[in-house]
């Protein structure tokens, strides 16, 4: 499984230095978000192209998988996460094309939609407070959820699923 982590600790921690306005730290956090996300998606055009290197290697070996791990944003957005929002949409889009493109070669494409879930992550905000979570899923839990579902050849796994 692949998955990409970005920590933008430094990035953002520095630039937010002695900044006390609000206004002026949404700014700068904006800015920051919209270059990093720029960054890394053309970092993603070539994991994608890395993609299609694992699929010819699937197809000679006579089919595979791919688990894609998008989230509940898929299928219902929350205020405030407007760009995470449309990258998990935009690979929700992707992963429904490869199924069809991709089930002639016997390459099964599950999808989880899965919400919170207790890796930490919640608990380090950028700055300030982390907001009021609720009790998110047990990983262990959402693992063996998901691993489920590749064995079946589940095309999707809800957000109810978990």
């Amino acid at each position: 499984m692949s998955l990409v982590s970005v920590d933008a600790t430094e990035i953002f921690l520095g630039a937010l230095e002695d900044v006390t306005d609000p206004e002026r730290k949404r700014k700068i956090i904006g800015e920051k978000f919209v270059k990093l996300f720029e960054e890394q998606a053309r970092h993603l055009h070539g994991r994608m192209e890395e993609m299609a290197k694992r699929l010819a290697e699937q197809v000679q070996a006579g089919g595979g998988f791919v688990l894609g791990i998008t989230g509940v944003v898929a299928e219902q957005v929350f205020p405030g996460m407007s760009a995470y929002t449309a990258s998990k949409t935009a690979l929700s889009a992707y992963l429904q094309t490869i199924t069809k493109e991709w089930r002639r070669h016997k390459i099964g494409v599950t999808e989880a939609r899965l919400g919170h879930t207790e890796t930490g992550l919640a608990t380090r905000p950028l700055f300030g407070a982390a907001p009021a979570m609720p009790t998110g899923l047990d990983p262990d839990h959402a693992v063996a959820v998901m691993l489920a579902a590749v064995a079946q050849r589940n095309v999707m796994v809800g957000s109810a699923d978990f």
